[in-house]
């Protein structure tokens, strides 16, 4: 029986929010998967339902990625301040 290993994918969320002195807000996630994510698919349906939703203006930019990751049907986390080594990192723009 062969063992599959699990990989860390670190996605970083880049939410641009209209402020000149702030101009993009950051949410960083692990990813924990045996084989590599659809990053497009993440990225399509964050961008999606972003869009949808931004205009209630109740969430967070976290909010917004809970709840696509939660959707995904990934193991996933918010990263903590212990950056675990990672296949690769990739950013999304929202």
């Amino acid at each position: 029986m062969e063992v599959q290993m699990t990989m860390n994918f670190i996605l970083q969320f880049n939410f641009e929010t209209g402020d000149s002195s702030c101009r993009y807000y950051q949410v960083y996630v692990v990813v924990n998967s045996h084989e590599h994510p659809d990053f497009y698919e993440i990225e399509n349906s964050i961008s999606s339902y972003y869009i949808n939703n931004v205009c209630t203006g109740d969430l967070e930019y976290e909010d917004y990625v809970e709840h696509v990751m939660n959707k995904s049907g990934m193991t996933w986390e918010f990263l903590s301040t212990i950056i675990p080594e990672s296949k690769a990192i990739h950013s999304i723009w929202v």
